[in-house]
C-alpha cells in the first residue's frame, strides 16, 4: 500500500497481487482507501467466469432425474404436484473463482428446484428458508441441513409412564439426561421449551454472575435507569408483603458490613455538603414539629444571593446557616424565608436573641442587616415593617411543642389572622 499524509494512492490487488492506483478499483466504504480489495479487471473476470450449462431432464418410473456430462441426480419432489415436466428447464451454474456449482430447475422465470450445497440433494424451493441473497430468494442449504447445525435442532420428545401417568420428556443439551418438559422454561425448542433444563440454566447463570460481575452490574444499572419507576414499585410491594423479613435481613447485612457503610457515608458527606446541611436544618425543625420544607435548590439560591459569604460581615470562611427567627421560639421553622448564611462568631453571639435587638451591638453591619431584612420580607410576601412586627411578635409569644401540635398553621398565618381581628 502506498499513501501520502492525506490519503492512500495505490494498493495491491487481493487476486492478481499487482500494485495498482486507487482509480483502478471499484468504490467501497468498507475497504482500505474506500475501494474494493480486488481491482476492476479481476472483478470483471470473476463475473464473466460464471457459466450456465444446460442439463437434460429425464422421467423414469414417474421420477424426475437430471442428466449431466458425468452425473445423474434424482429430484426429491416429496409430495409436491409438479404437473407437466415439459415446461421445466435445468441449468448447472458454475460461478466465481471458488468453483461453486449449483443445479437449478426453473419454470419460465421462477426457480422450482435447486441443489442444497450441504447434502447435494435437489429439492423443491419450499424446502429452503427464505433469503434475498440466494437463487430463487432462498438459502443455499435446505431446511433439514440447516436444522442439524442450528442451535434449535430437532430433538425427539419421548413419552414415558411415570406413576401411571404419561409424561413427555426430552434430552437436556447440557447434562444429556431425559427430563420432563415441565422442568424446562418456555422457549423455541422442541415441545415449545428451551433445550436446557431449569437446573442447568440456574447453574450456568450462577457461574456467569460470578465470572462476569462487571458486565452484570453494568447491565443492571442500565436497566434500572430505563425503568426506575417500575423497580421502585416492585421493591415497595416486596417490602409491604414481607416487612419484618426485610428489616431483619437489612439489620444483619448492616451488622456484617458496618465499617463499609461508615466509610461510604464519610465519602458521601464530603462529596455532598449541601445535601447534608439541608438535611440537618430540616431535621432540627422536624423535631420541634415546625415547617421543614427547605430544598437543596433553595439552599443554593440563598448562597448565590449572598455570594457564598456571610450576609453581614462578608467573610467566606466558617459560615453557619442561621435561622433568622430561632427555633426555640416555636415559630417559623426551616424554609427559604428564614435561613441566612452567617459567620460562626456572629451566629454564636446571636444565639436565641431577637435579631433586631442583637444588631444594635454591631452598628457597622446595620446596612447589610437592612438588606437581609428586605430579602427575607420579600421571601415571606411581607413589607419590611410587617416583617419586623412579625419577628417581634414571634419572640414575644413563644410556643411549646404541645401548642405547635394543636395548631398546625404556620406562624405567619397565625400572625396575619391576629392582625385582621
Amino acid at each position: 500500500m502506498i499513501y501520502n499524509t492525506e490519503k492512500i494512492i495505490a494498493k495491491q490487488c487481493n487476486n492478481c497481487k499487482q500494485l495498482k492506483l486507487i482509480r483502478y478499483y471499484y468504490k467501497s466504504n468498507k475497504g482500505y482507501g474506500k475501494c474494493r480489495p480486488e481491482c476492476e479487471a479481476c472483478s470483471k473476470d470473476r463475473v464473466r467466469s460464471t457459466k450456465y450449462t444446460p442439463l437434460n431432464l429425464i422421467v423414469i418410473d414417474n421420477k424426475l432425474y437430471i442428466e449431466g456430462n458425468d452425473f445423474l441426480k434424482e429430484v426429491t419432489t416429496i409430495s409436491h404436484n409438479i404437473g407437466n415436466y415439459n415446461t421445466l428447464n435445468a441449468v448447472l451454474i458454475e460461478r466465481g473463482t471458488k468453483e461453486i456449482s449449483t443445479v437449478v430447475i426453473y419454470d419460465g422465470t421462477k426457480i422450482m428446484f435447486k441443489e442444497c450445497n450441504q447434502c447435494n440433494k435437489i429439492k423443491y424451493y419450499t424446502e429452503f428458508h427464505k433469503s434475498s441473497r440466494g437463487f430463487g430468494n432462498t438459502m443455499a442449504c435446505c431446511r433439514d441441513c440447516r436444522n442439524k447445525t442450528n442451535m434449535r435442532r430437532n430433538v425427539l420428545i419421548v413419552h414415558k409412564t411415570v406413576n401411571d401417568k404419561e409424561v413427555a420428556m426430552k434430552q437436556c443439551s447440557k447434562c444429556n439426561e431425559l427430563i420432563a418438559l415441565e422442568n424446562y422454561r418456555a422457549g423455541r425448542g422442541a415441545g415449545g421449551r428451551k433445550s436446557i433444563c431449569i437446573d442447568c440454566e440456574k447453574k450456568w447463570h450462577k457461574e456467569y454472575r460470578t465470572t462476569q460481575k462487571k458486565v452484570v452490574s453494568k447491565r443492571k444499572k442500565v436497566a434500572y435507569r430505563k425503568k426506575r419507576a417500575v423497580y421502585i414499585e416492585k421493591a415497595r410491594m416486596v417490602y409491604l408483603l414481607n416487612p419484618t423479613k426485610i428489616k431483619e435481613r437489612s439489620r444483619k447485612y448492616y451488622a456484617n458490613n458496618s465499617d463499609k457503610f461508615k466509610e461510604n457515608n464519610k465519602i458521601w458527606r464530603k462529596n455532598n455538603p449541601n445535601k447534608v446541611n439541608v438535611y440537618r436544618l430540616n431535621h432540627e425543625a422536624k423535631k420541634r414539629e415546625l415547617p421543614n420544607t427547605l430544598t437543596e435548590k433553595e439552599y443554593q439560591s440563598i448562597l448565590n444571593y449572598f455570594s457564598n459569604q456571610c450576609s453581614l460581615s462578608g467573610e467566606k470562611e466558617n459560615l453557619h446557616k442561621d435561622h433568622f427567627v430561632c427555633l426555640d421560639t416555636g415559630h417559623c421553622g426551616t424554609y427559604i424565608g428564614n435561613i441566612i448564611p452567617l459567620n460562626a462568631n456572629l451566629n454564636m453571639s446571636k444565639n436565641s436573641i431577637n435579631p433586631f435587638k442583637w444588631i444594635k451591638r454591631y452598628p457597622e453591619y446595620q446596612k447589610r442587616f437592612d438588606k437581609v431584612v428586605r430579602y427575607l420580607a420579600k421571601q415571606n410576601n411581607l413589607t419590611t415593617q410587617e416583617f419586623k412586627d412579625f419577628v417581634y411578635w414571634c419572640y414575644e409569644n413563644p410556643r411549646d411543642n404541645n401548642q405547635i401540635k394543636k395548631d398546625k398553621r404556620t406562624s405567619i398565618e397565625i400572625w396575619l389572622n391576629l392582625n385582621k381581628t
